[in-house]
Order: C-alpha cells, then structure tokens, then sequence
C-alpha cells in the first residue's frame, strides 16, 4: 500500500523527529496520529513531487537543510508516469479548489497510484475528496483508527537513544 501525505505532513513528521514535545495545539490528535503512523508503518510514507517541492520553498535556511535531508532519507517519491494526465487532472480540480499546490498534490498522488493521501486540511477534504477517484484522501486520525494496531506494539521504526523522542511517550502506542 502507497500512503503519501501532504508537505504540511511531512513538515510535522520533519519537526517531530527532532524531538518536539507532545503536541498540543488545535491539531495535536492528528499530528499524533500521524506521526504514530510514519513510526508504527511498516516502510516509509511517500510524497508526491509537488509535496515535496513545496516543503522545499521554505525561506529559513536551517529548516530549508534539514527539510532536504529527511524528504531525501526518510520518504519515497510516488512517480506518476503521465505529466500531462497529472496537469490536466489538475486542472479539473481548480474549479473546486483554488489552491493549486494542493490540486497537484492530489493529482500526483492519483496518478503515481497512492493508494491513500494523509492530509488535515479540512478544505482540500472538504472539496476535494469526492473526486480523489481510487487515493482515499484521510485524516491522520482516520488512517491511523484503521490501521487497528493493538496497543503495546513494537514501532516499525524507534528514536534512537541520542534523540529527545527517546525520552518522550507521547508517540508511543
């Protein structure tokens, strides 16, 4: 299964791995939610060129290093085979969606075959889901709930010792 997210996903991933507190803003049930799934998946999430283009355009230098670092170790690139098919299904979406990042990551996502497509921006569900054809566009929430890993599980992946989240529990299951 190919479970791709949004760059506002793997941004939260990219900060949580190094070593944020547990989170506890408006969006802390699906940022742990969604970090659970990066740690206890086996493999890796992807992004989609788009996704991952638009993480890059962040302006401070140190975070822009360490963006580039982790999407080019810690995450697979869906590969949709067919640009023109992406732009045109793009384009398609604009009429519901303005935000054209958004629009292309969704289309990248349908055609480089994701299978799910981990957002929490309500509007890009709201507006956009119905239309994701076979990419199921979820709630870290939802896409964790369905996973059903019994608690106490071993991750598929762990902190290191040297690494803050060693210490933390918050992203423990």
């Amino acid at each position: 299964m190919i479970v791709s997210a949004d760059s506002n996903c793997l941004t939260f991933i990219i900060d949580a791995m190094q070593g944020i507190s547990e989170p506890i803003d408006p969006l802390a049930d699906e940022r742990q939610a969604l970090f659970r799934t990066y740690l206890y998946l086996a493999g890796t999430l992807h992004s989609t060129p788009r996704s991952k283009a638009e993480c890059l355009r962040i302006q401070d230098p140190k975070r822009l290093d360490l963006h580039r670092r982790f999407l080019t170790a810690n995450f697979d690139v869906v590969r949709p085979p067919n640009s023109d098919r992406v732009n045109a299904l793009a384009d398609s979406f604009r009429a519901f969606h303005s935000d054209e990042d958004d629009c292309y990551i969704l289309a990248e996502a349908i055609e480089g075959g994701a299978d799910v497509l981990l957002t929490y921006d309500d509007r890009f569900i709201a507006r956009l889901a119905r239309m994701a054809r076979s990419t199921r566009m979820l709630r870290p929430t939802e896409y964790w709930r369905s996973l059903d890993i019994p608690r106490g599980s071993k991750p598929d992946k762990v902190p290191d010792n040297s690494n803050p989240l060693s210490s933390e529990s918050w992203w423990r299951w």
